[in-house]
């Protein structure tokens, strides 16, 4: 059996006409940004559109690549987003 050292996971930050901020609530109550893990085979692209659609109803448009974090124990990659709908 195969273990993986990281999980690969995408985020996006969202913001609406007013330059507002999307969050979601996490399941243990802190705040975060849209997003979650890479199923396999799947692009972070990919990812992005399946979460940000899963997570909210919204159909995004990816802007360009804000940067990457990699803590010893997860990869993050981030991706500056804004959306095709208004919210």
């Amino acid at each position: 059996m195969v273990h993986s050292l990281f999980e690969v996971r995408a985020g996006a930050f969202i913001f609406n006409n007013k330059k507002e901020l999307l969050l979601m609530q996490n399941t243990n109550g802190t705040w975060g940004i849209v997003g979650g893990h890479l199923e396999k085979n799947e692009s972070i692209e990919e990812a992005l559109h399946r979460e940000v659609k899963e997570e909210t109803g919204m159909e995004i448009e990816i802007i360009s690549q804000l940067g990457t974090k990699n803590d010893g124990e997860s990869l993050l990659l981030l991706l500056l987003q804004n959306t095709k709908k208004a919210m």
